[in-house]
């Protein structure tokens, strides 16, 4: 019989938010083959789970579920035989338990093994069944305690080449042979908490067994065990060294998988030459890479995978897809659309997997182009050559990018707009597609947006002008208060986010080019803010600073801060309210790419793509910026939902003996207690609405960027007691009147 079983070695799957590994590649797949998807058919039982703990031999495919009834709970481990064509529709059942905690393996023979147990009590029950299901032991490790669900997210029990079952106990890890008979013993090392800390074992077909460990995301390791009574623990380098970090194991999902942030492939490790390889992409084969959960490589050399998927109704539900290794020339010829973004959104890279299963004609690829939040110069610099060559992207996704430097290099997508049947000018927010139509050009479209708001006490008037000077005039009312609730680097905030808007407009004349950063009230200011973040007065502040991405946000943290409380955007010099606006999305057509009837039809599809409920929409990260959605929203949250009997009469809460009314969302804010929303007043939509409407949705200028990174820079000396505020003020002049002349 074949040695192999379960993962050829050791899989290394690295999940991330690309769709291209690495640099760009001129087509999919790796080493002219592609992983081709095929969802597979699963019959579920009534209360029955997903399946889980995913492990194959020779002769077949086991996996475990839970069963919840109402008489009882209980696990099942079952199995199929392992044929071209998995079918799931008469599972044979090999073990079935009430035990909460349910662990099991199965060797070479299809011998198989369950450990059993509770996190509350000592004692772990370990038994043996052969292929035909008779008991081979069982026995009770008298001493030993399952781990606790903190400490281990994949397989506790594990079996190598020689027939030795390997336990992983809270306390240590533990050998036994064929006969059940105890024969080592490793003890972990305690560490003081189990939050963040995973613990599990692994094997590979060659039958070698493996311990991996990772505590709080940052010591990463696995081991191979190795000997006979005294254990012993050898560190592979290769997975230490490989360049992904803060490996874990999905969801406690299999055990097999090693799972990071890196660049969206899957690896496999190779013990005899001590290397890691790459075996495919997941975007290459049209899956979203954090979703997977779990895999096992088969006999075949395909791929069972499982993976979370959002259904029709906006709830998880994981499917099953089995990879088959297929020659590049063999798929249907398609044309390739690059989607630039460095720091790509779940949904936007959601929505690529599904347009690209849906699409016979395109498939969408997302480059990151290097990117890196500790590295960034690399992927400015690729993305810029590629620009201005014919291997330009062809979309551009500007969130995180300069606006105006980028939008030199856009197509005009009012053109698109206005040729379009499906989409409109009209479909969006006037303000926002005025704020991202530069010289005449609507550049990009962002799909959600979100507020850098504040939102204040009752201790605050509600009609207050917000003005610089009120709010200062507010904290000399208050001297016992602080301002506001940021502690960490709080000069930072108050020079680039909350004064911002103001001294932009104060000191600067932008017309003539001129500004004047030495007038006695730039100084005030800044003596104002040294002693605003010097006091240290917890609890007591005024203000709070939230950002705001939703009706829902705005509703629980208006609750939350009581009656008289409001929301409020940063001070100007004007007295008006100025909303920072951070856009998400914002994909436009560039100018050099070479398929533009493509990046459209992909473009059209992600903007008209939405969340199957108004239910869902509203728990976004952001508001959407499509009238007919916010319209949608606006319907859902001021409209209650009342129980109803069979008959379509309203029922009552038993506890208020008011109409019983459906909950929309609950939240706590700042650890308080829980804020139920069953209706919003249609006050406080017209409020969020007419806010909206209202929006200056422009990003800031490069030139606006650069002086108050200057202003932020140079005012810390003086906050940080290094320089006086005069010469501070002096500095910043200077700095800021040269800018402004070049």
């Amino acid at each position: 019989m074949s040695q192999r079983k379960l993962l050829p070695l050791i899989l290394a799957a690295v999940l991330c938010m690309l769709s291209a590994c690495g640099e760009r590649e001129n087509q999919q797949g790796a080493d002219g083959y592609v992983y081709v998807p095929k969802t597979l058919d699963v019959p579920l039982e009534e209360n029955a789970s997903a399946l889980d703990k995913l492990k194959a031999t020779d002769d077949y495919l086991y996996y475990s579920q839970n069963v919840n009834t109402d008489r009882a709970y209980h696990t099942e481990i079952r199995r199929i035989p392992l044929k071209e064509e998995l079918d799931f529709s008469a599972p044979e059942t090999v073990y079935r338990t009430n035990q909460f905690f349910v662990e099991y393996s199965v060797d070479r023979e299809d011998n198989l093994y369950v450990c059993t147990g509770s996190t509350m009590e000592i004692g772990l029950l370990l038994s043996k069944y052969s292929k035909e299901g008779e008991e081979l032991y069982h026995i009770t490790l008298e001493e030993e305690q399952f781990p606790s669900s903190r400490s281990v997210n994949g397989s506790l029990l594990t079996v190598d080449g020689e027939g030795n079952v390997y336990v992983l106990s809270q306390q240590a890890l533990l050998q036994l042979n064929q006969e059940g008979e105890f024969t080592g013993k490793f003890t972990l090392e305690e560490i003081d908490s189990n939050y963040g800390i995973t613990r599990y074992l692994l094997e590979d077909w060659a039958g070698h067994v493996y311990f991996f460990e990772d505590v709080y995301g940052r010591t990463a390791k696995l081991s191979e065990i190795t000997g006979t009574g005294s254990l012993q623990m050898k560190e592979i380098s290769a997975i230490t060294d490989f360049d992904a970090y803060s490996f874990s194991v999905a969801d406690g999902k299999g055990g097999i998988l090693l799972l990071s942030n890196s660049d969206g492939c899957l690896y496999q490790y190779w013990p005899e030459s001590d290397t890691v390889e790459k075996v495919l992409c997941w975007a290459d084969s049209d899956i979203y890479a954090p979703s997977v959960l779990m895999a096992v490589q088969l006999p075949d050399s395909r791929l069972l995978v499982s993976a979370s998927e959002d259904n029709e109704n906006d709830t998880w539900s994981p499917e099953l897809l089995l990879l088959a290794q297929t020659p590049t020339k063999d798929l249907p010829e398609k044309e390739r659309i690059v989607l630039a973004s460095f720091f790509p959104s779940s949904e936007l890279q959601k929505s690529a997997v599904k347009f690209n299963r849906q699409n016979s004609r395109y498939h969408v690829s997302i480059d990151t182009y290097g990117a890196s939040y500790n590295n960034m110069e690399g992927a400015y610099a690729r993305l810029d050559s590629s620009l201005a060559t014919k291997d330009a992207p062809d979309l551009l996704d500007l969130a995180d990018l300069d606006f105006y430097k980028y939008a030199k290099a856009m197509d005009d997508l009012s053109t698109y707009l206005a040729e379009n049947s499906r989409l409109k000018k009209e479909d969006y927010l006037p303000s926002l597609l005025e704020g991202y139509t530069l010289e005449g050009k609507l550049v990009c479209i962002p799909k959600f947006f979100g507020l850098s708001t504040i939102y204040h006490t009752s201790d605050v008037p509600a009609d207050m002008e917000w003005s610089m000077e009120n709010i200062m005039a507010l904290t000399e009312q208050y001297p016992d208060r602080r301002l506001t609730d940021v502690y960490s680097s709080p000069e930072e905030y108050f020079m680039e986010n909350l004064c911002a808007e103001y001294y932009l407009q104060k000191f600067i004349d932008w017309e003539s080019g001129s500004c004047d950063f030495t007038d006695d009230a730039f100084l005030n200011l800044l003596e104002w803010v040294n002693g605003q973040i010097s006091r240290n007065l917890s609890g007591k502040e005024l203000m709070t600073a939230y950002y705001t991405g939703s009706y829902l946000d705005y509703y629980f943290y208006k609750n939350y801060f009581g009656e008289g409380s409001a929301m409020r955007g940063y001070p100007s010099a004007d007295g008006k309210e100025y909303y920072s606006v951070s856009a998400f999305d914002s994909i436009g057509l560039s100018q050099n790419g070479g398929n533009k009837e493509g990046a459209w039809e992909f473009l059209e599809y992600y903007l008209l793509e939405a969340p199957a409920s108004a239910k869902a929409l509203s728990s976004a990260r952001g508001f959407p910026t499509r009238l007919k959605q916010i319209a949608e929203l606006e319907e859902y949250l001021t409209t209650p939902v009342y129980w109803k009997d069979k008959d379509g009469r309203i029922l009552k809460d038993t506890y208020t003996g008011e109409p019983g009314m459906e909950l929309k969302a609950s939240r706590s804010i700042a650890g308080g207690e829980l804020i139920d929303c069953y209706v919003m007043e249609q006050s406080d939509i017209d409020r969020i609405h007419t806010l909206l409407e209202s929006l200056d949705f422009a990003p800031r200028s490069e030139l606006e960027t650069s002086v108050i990174s200057i202003v932020a820079e140079e005012s810390g000396a003086y906050f940080a007691g290094g320089k006086d505020v005069g010469k501070v003020a002096e500095v910043i002049q200077n700095r800021v009147q040269l800018l402004l002349s070049e």
